[in-house]
């Protein structure tokens, strides 16, 4: 009996091992791929049609627009705003979110369905965005309801127009632009503050 005992516990000693040391696949990613409609507007043909809007106007027709992420707010330099980019101008999304980088990287093609959000204008650039929100942002449940990735995002569909200063122009306002050889005055040099001592009394 005690023989029995001890060959079974040799046995369960052995299935332990056996389990723990098994090592599990990781479970297999999707490639996302958008399976809507065509995209039927570009950037700079939708700048145009609302060009001379003051006010948050919605955008009531099916346009839809294909376009490459170019800016995020991964650095910390951008707040709340995604950059896109097409073939023909860029522009930038408000949404009501942080980090949201880990969804829409740098690379990432996307299709944007633009019925139901609003055009917007701030600092005289439109940008697409939602009415009557905080800064007239998209919230983040929406945001994800209008833009569909396609593909894995990859740094090599991005690249920048290499450009003089004196040649940069209003069409490339939000996209991205390379500039060599400039320099900055002070830059690099954190802000001096400037602080008054009182008159000392006698």
């Amino acid at each position: 009996m005690k023989t029995n005992i001890y060959l079974l516990g040799i046995l369960l000693l052995a299935l332990t091992t056996w389990s723990c040391e098994r090592e599990y696949s990781a479970p297999p990613l999707s490639i996302p791929v958008y399976t809507g409609a065509e995209a039927n507007i570009t950037i700079a043909k939708l700048k145009s049609l609302y060009a001379a809007i003051e006010d948050p106007t919605l955008i009531d027709v099916d346009y839809i627009i294909k376009a490459m992420v170019t800016g995020n707010d991964e650095s910390g330099n951008i707040y709340k705003q995604l950059y896109i980019q097409d073939e023909t101008g860029g522009i930038n999304m408000g949404v009501d979110q942080n980090s949201f980088y880990t969804e829409y990287r740098v690379g990432q093609e996307v299709y944007v369905t633009l019925k139901g959000l609003y055009m917007v204008k701030y600092g005289e650039q439109l940008q697409i965005g939602y009415g009557g929100t905080n800064a007239n942002r998209i919230s983040w449940e929406l945001f994800n309801y209008h833009l569909f990735k396609h593909g894995w995002p990859d740094l090599n569909n991005v690249e920048p127009t290499v450009i003089e200063l004196s040649s940069l122009k209003e069409s490339m306002v939000n996209t991205l632009v390379q500039l060599n050889d400039v320099y900055f005055t002070g830059g690099g040099v954190l802000t001096t503050v400037m602080t008054t001592r009182p008159p000392t009394g006698h």
